[in-house]
Order: C-alpha cells, then structure tokens, then sequence
C-alpha cells in the first residue's frame, strides 16, 4: 500500500482542512515538535483504512475530533496491487453522522449497497493486511521504538518478535518438529520390521516366488482348459442320457402296440 493524497477536516489538531501529497515523494520523513500532528498523520491513515488507530484501538474514537467540532472527515486515496482507490471515512458526535465509503477511482465503487463489515472486508482484502498485520508490518507504535533502541537484547528481540508474528513461525517450528519426529519413528519401525520378519525375504528368494507363481498360473490355465472340456463331455453326455431315456419309453410304446 502506497499513500497518494490525504486529506483531514476536524482531526485532532488538524481542525481546518489540510491536505498532504504523498504522490510524487518516493521517501519523506515526518518531523515537527511534539503535539505538531505527526501522530496524528499515521492515526489518521489507519482511521481511514480500518476505522480505528494504534493507540485508542476501535473505542472511544471520539477524542479524534477537534475541540469544537461536530465530526471529522479523512479521505485518503492509495495505490494498491498496481490500482488506485480511495477511502472516504467520517465520524460524528452522534452514530447518525458516521460514514464510509471505499472507491477504485478508475472504475467506481468496489462495494456498494453493503454494510459496513462488507466494505471494511474489501478494504482489507485490496491492502492484504489485518489491522493487527498493518501494525506490525507498516506502523511500529510510538513508545515501541523507544524500547527497542535501548532495550536489552532480550527486549529487543520480544518487540521484534510481536512486530513480525514471529509466534506464528514458532508454531510453524513446532508443527515442522512434531511432523519429523512423526515420520523418524515411522521409519525406525519400518527398519524394524524388515530386519526381522522380513529378514528372509531377498531378491533370490523373491524371485523363486515368481517363477512358482509362473508355475501355478500356468497349471492354473491348463486346469481351466480341462475343466471346460469335461464340462463339455458332461453336456454330451446329459443329451445322450435324456435320447436314450426317450428311446426306452419308445421300445415301451411299441411293445404295447
């Protein structure tokens, strides 16, 4: 995700509206004295993208609003996956007065029509990240940097640890070792098996198999050759036994005339 252009109307102290272009600046540093807004910047990005910010979270967003103000504006337009959207997000004194709106600008609204979970879905599914991924991997929050420049080792490597995800290659470890450990013992009782009860079992004895198989299959085809024609004779044979039964009861017949 690369910022194009925010604007900010009634955003903490950014009461007047006031506009940044981020559009030609390919690297830029956020600098000023403390309360100038330099937080304010990154909160307002993220307000504009997840509705919420790193430090107050999803509540008590009303403290964003200037002092005196009814409701805050931030429209940010971004580029994304080669693709330029933008981000409309307001939010009011009063829940009447809380809006959003998400437009590619080349190409109209990417959701419409929806609720607020659909579009907010859309948004994230367009930057790839979470709210919690878009932290860790864009945002390291202020009082965090502090910490791990002059943190100990260990501290250090916690924060970096929670900043990237790094329980999740934790949990790919453990998985990976559960796995191998799984697949090491299979094959030791696999080693076993064949030293053991198929200690005899060679290539010379297996092909001795082979060639009596040969041997069976082939008395096999000429016992199937003898089968059919005894089955052959027996039907022969079950013709003649019913002739001659009809020739005795002929020689009766006769005898009778």
């Amino acid at each position: 995700m690369r910022p194009l252009k925010l604007q900010l109307t009634g955003f903490t102290c950014f009461k007047d509206p006031t506009t940044l272009e981020f559009d030609s600046l390919e690297l830029y540093a956020i600098e000023g004295q403390t309360g100038s807004g330099k937080s304010s910047l990154l909160d307002a990005i993220c307000f504009a993208l997840y509705g919420q910010t790193p430090r107050l979270g999803a509540k008590g967003l009303d403290v964003l609003i200037s002092s005196g103000e009814a409701r805050l504006v931030v429209d940010l337009q971004f580029e994304s996956g080669g693709e330029h959207f933008q981000v409309v997000r307001s939010r009011g004194r009063k829940q009447s007065q809380n809006e959003m709106r998400f437009n590619r600008l080349k190409g109209g609204a990417v959701s419409s029509d929806h609720k607020k979970k659909d579009v907010q879905a859309e948004i994230e599914k367009v930057l790839g990240l979470s709210f919690d991924s878009f932290k860790r991997a864009i945002l390291l929050p202020q009082g965090e940097f502090d910490g791990f420049l002059r943190g100990t080792g260990k501290v250090r490597q916690e924060l970096l640890g929670n900043l990237i995800g790094l329980e999740h290659f934790s949990k790919m470890h453990a998985w990976a070792s559960s796995k191998a450990r799984a697949l090491e013992n299979e094959q030791k009782n696999i080693s076993h098996l064949l030293d053991t009860e198929y200690a005899t079992v060679t290539l010379e004895v297996r092909g001795q198999l082979e060639e009596q198989l040969q041997h069976v299959k082939s008395q096999l085809e000429a016992g199937r050759g003898q089968r059919d024609l005894l089955e052959g004779q027996l039907a022969e044979q079950k013709v003649l036994q019913a002739l001659e039964g009809r020739s005795v009861q002929a020689q009766n017949e006769l005898g009778k005339l």
